[in-house]
């Protein structure tokens, strides 16, 4: 290539690259990680209602544009001290900020940008109010008064690539009259979804937790009740045995943690008992947890709980039996049909694809592997202890017979020689 040519490829290349968006700081909600859709690529996609930019043009979801415009219009009518220009003045200072929170150049003109904002921002605060006034099926609600279009928004809600930043909701929610003496919006939306959330604790908002959106609001009130910054292991390790054999063959005890503030509090003492909380199994917790973990895998990567937890327990359950052990005990209940099959699928699909950076649970894990090596059990891939102590018999009885061959054999040869 010519001089010329050179200089005018370098142009062209730096053109591009300064066009690629740097990572940022603020980044929260992204394009779900090919190996994680690729598992299960429906539990990903919203099916009723965009949320935020990423599907924001998908002309399958217009339909509910009309409602989030309904709902908008009866939030902004709830304070009639404000104007709708205070409202966009507002989102005005905060779009560079949400452009940011978005893993990609996100292609909406200013205009469009907050005035998306504004419908969705709106329309989920007002759903939240009118969920808390009304009992679902209210015959003069458009939404609430069709159960099944309910279910499926909230589906849509939790989706990683279906978010808006939650400053953005905060930043209305504050400004408008809804917010005086009345619920926070951190209670109204558990209150919202407390359904879809098994195990549910109120949220700590004394801990001063940065909430990125709502799926993170969602995955805080799982956190740990307490966070033992010891427990973390740059070498994650998982258990080596399941659940039926650290029972059957460690004589490790299973205990449901009836006490426990979170899904998450495991506990291995020292007398061979495990406590785990019940697990309450919900036709929306594999979607949940999905997401959950694709958050965790792009964003989170240091404090992956739900991760973690689900690499746990797809450590305890390798086949149906111990997923027929633990429902038996009751850490894990089903809303669906008790399934010990289906409950063994539900946990190794998750496990698929997973990477597991700081686990949680590695110092516990270590601590139950330990106590198998102690007893001396059998790896997973050995036969059991009392086939190993046959096939040791029968060798040393082979052994000596064999040996008695041969000395009698030079018995013969030395009474020839000397004969």
């Amino acid at each position: 290539m010519q001089d010329s040519e050179i200089e005018e490829l370098a142009d062209e290349i730096r053109a591009q690259l300064c066009e690629v968006p740097s990572p940022h700081p603020e980044f929260c909600i992204g394009r779900v990680r090919r190996g994680l859709r690729e598992a299960h690529r429906v539990a990903y996609i919203p099916m009723t209602i965009s949320i935020g930019p990423l599907h924001h043009s998908r002309r399958d979801l217009t339909t509910m544009e009309k409602y989030k415009q309904h709902y908008t219009k009866a939030f902004l009518r709830q304070s009639p001290h404000m104007l709708l220009e205070d409202y966009l003045k507002a989102l005005q200072g905060l779009e560079e900020k949400a452009r940011r929170c978005y893993g990609e150049i996100i292609d909406l003109s200013s205009k469009k940008f907050k005035k998306m904002m504004l419908y969705d921002g709106c329309f989920i605060i007002e759903l939240f109010l009118r969920f808390m006034r009304e009992a679902p099926g209210s015959v003069d609600d458009p939404i609430l008064k069709r159960i099944g279009l309910l279910k499926r928004i909230k589906r849509d809600m939790i989706l990683f690539e279906n978010q808006l930043p939650y400053f953005v909701l905060q930043c209305l929610f504050n400004i408008s009259s809804v917010f005086n003496g009345g619920p926070s919006l951190i209670d109204l939306a558990l209150n919202f979804f407390s359904d879809i959330i098994p195990g549910h604790k109120k949220f700590p908002q004394e801990m001063g937790v940065d909430i990125k959106h709502l799926l993170d609001l969602l995955r805080h009130s799982y956190a740990p009740s307490w966070i033992d910054e010891h427990a973390f292991d740059n070498e994650p390790e998982v258990l080596i045995h399941s659940a039926t054999d650290l029972k059957i063959k460690a004589a490790i005890k299973f205990r449901t943690a009836g006490r426990a503030k979170s899904l998450l509090d495991i506990k291995f003492h020292s007398n061979g008992l495990m406590e785990i909380p019940r697990l309450k199994l919900q036709a929306e917790t594999e979607s949940l947890f999905r997401n959950f973990m694709a958050f965790e895998q792009c964003c989170e990567r240091s404090h992956a709980y739900i991760t973690d937890y689900i690499s746990f327990m797809g450590s305890l359950i390798k086949a149906w039996d111990d997923a027929n052990l633990l429902c038996d005990i009751g850490i894990i209940e089903s809303h669906l049909p008790c399934d010990p099959l289906a409950i063994t699928d539900l946990f190794r699909t998750l496990s698929k694809e997973l990477v597991v950076y700081n686990c949680y649970y590695s110092r516990l894990c270590k601590r139950v592997n330990f106590c198998c090596t102690r007893l001396q059990l059998p790896w997973p891939w050995a036969e059991t202890t009392v086939c190993n102590c046959c096939s040791v018999f029968i060798l040393g009885i082979l052994l000596v017979f064999l040996w008695l061959v041969w000395l009698r054999f030079v018995l013969k040869i030395s009474l020839l020689v000397h004969g």
